[in-house]
């Protein structure tokens, strides 16, 4: 039953695989250590990424840690980010298999692969509801911050 469970989500989050080929980009000059935690790929900056960016980053299924980062509380941290960008994902299944039959595929096709780009909506209002504080304040931060002080 779990194996029919991730086969849905892995076939729903379909867009976020396309990570796996950024990682694998920037394993070739930005980032070491490739590794996979279940179906995330985990990588560390290079020394000369992490002097001039000093941030753990979550693209899809591909999470880039900070070298110096608190491995466990950011590890939850980034894989609530994770968890976030699948839900965007699975709702952009839906939506685009719900335009796919009403005859617009090619809308349908572009609604799901670009749905985990959706959460960039949170941050936007967080800036026009908070200003100069705006990342922190967004739902999606506010939430991972949450989890990962737990």
């Amino acid at each position: 039953m779990k194996a029919l469970r991730l086969g849905i989500l892995y076939l729903a989050c379909a867009p976020l695989a396309l990570s796996w080929l950024v990682g694998g980009l920037l394993c070739l000059f930005a980032a070491e250590r490739p590794r996979f935690s279940g179906r995330v790929l985990c990588l560390r900056w290079r020394p000369w990424v992490a002097n001039r960016w000093h941030y753990s980053t979550t693209l899809g299924w591909v999470v880039v840690f900070h070298p110096d980062s608190d491995a466990r509380r950011v590890r939850v941290h980034e894989f609530v980010h994770v968890r976030q960008l699948e839900d965007m994902a699975a709702v952009g299944c839906v939506v685009g298999h719900g335009l796919h039959f009403a005859g617009e595929s090619v809308l349908g096709a572009f609604a799901w692969f670009s749905s985990p780009l959706w959460l960039i909506v949170a941050y936007l209002t967080a800036s026009l509801r908070h200003g100069l504080d705006w990342y922190r304040q967004s739902e999606p931060e506010r939430a991972a911050y949450a989890q990962g002080d737990e």
